[in-house]
């Protein structure tokens, strides 16, 4: 998020801090994380993208993104499913 909006791609009205909240566990990138990032089909071009998928694969993580060339992975994608139980379809 930090960067979406250094770049200007994210515009939020609250610090940053406000919305991650305490309880939150970051993940270590591990060698393992860059090992199976190496053997990803290149459907998404965003490097970061792509180890977010690589480590979410590895770790068996959900994710939560509107990013559709997530969809291409085998992850899991809690956003997709809140859109399917709601039976709409959320754009940005």
């Amino acid at each position: 998020m930090a960067l979406k909006i250094n770049t200007g791609k994210l515009k939020i009205t609250k610090p940053l801090q406000y919305f991650i909240p305490n309880e939150i566990n970051l993940v270590d990138i591990k060698t393992e994380h860059i090992f199976l990032l190496e053997k990803l089909p290149f459907y998404h071009k965003d490097p970061f993208d792509r180890l977010i998928i690589s480590t979410s694969i590895f770790e068996d993580l959900t994710l939560m993104s509107i990013d559709e060339n997530f969809n291409n992975y085998n992850v899991n994608l809690i956003w997709n499913e809140i859109e399917k139980k709601l039976r709409i379809k959320v754009c940005f």
